[in-house]
């Protein structure tokens, strides 16, 4: 488990002294070990993180698959695999993408219509067989009413399955984590 966001935190409180410091608050969501299938090539997609692995205020929404902090400054940290089950071919258009974006909404196709992205992360070829990865982390200034979700982009060929991808169901492979510093 990745301290950073914790450290920042006790951090960011001793250096704000002249304020009362609360506790952080955070969670860490996962997909509870089933695979997410049906990733389309070139499209935005929705992961939906359903397990929880703690969430110390009841913040995170398994049903939208969306974290709605309180106002006040938040560090975010995901990391998604992907499979293709097939082949993936690297090429010079070949791209793989997970965002962390606040406040998106999706038609009902999955397709992202609006939002923000708040982070990126470009992924790379995976060490094992038809894999990517893509790490995300970043701090971002929440406001009442924010949410924040992960959604991922792949383009590459992917042989017989013609561009699905699978989104890894490892909890040490794919989630999604925040920490509110109040």
């Amino acid at each position: 488990m990745n301290l950073i966001p914790t450290t920042f935190a006790v951090v960011l409180c001793v250096a704000m002294a002249s304020s009362p410091c609360n506790a952080a608050q955070g969670f860490r969501a996962n997909l509870g070990g089933i695979n997410q299938v049906g990733v389309p090539d070139h499209v935005y997609t929705l992961v939906k993180f359903t397990n929880i692995d703690f969430d110390t205020s009841n913040y995170y929404n398994t049903a939208t698959h969306a974290w709605y902090p309180p106002a006040g400054l938040v560090e975010l940290q995901s990391q998604v695999w992907l499979n293709a089950g097939a082949e993936i071919t690297v090429s010079p258009t070949t791209t793989f993408v997970a965002k962390i974006v606040k406040n998106a909404t999706f038609n009902r196709n999955g397709k992202q219509i609006d939002g923000t992205a708040v982070c990126t992360g470009i992924g790379t070829v995976g060490s094992a067989p038809y894999t990517a990865a893509m790490n995300v982390d970043c701090s971002d200034l929440a406001h009442t009413g924010d949410y924040y979700q992960v959604i991922v982009y792949a383009s590459a060929y992917h042989g017989v399955h013609g561009g699905i991808s699978t989104i890894d169901g490892n909890h040490m492979h794919t989630f999604f984590s925040g920490i509110s510093i109040q």
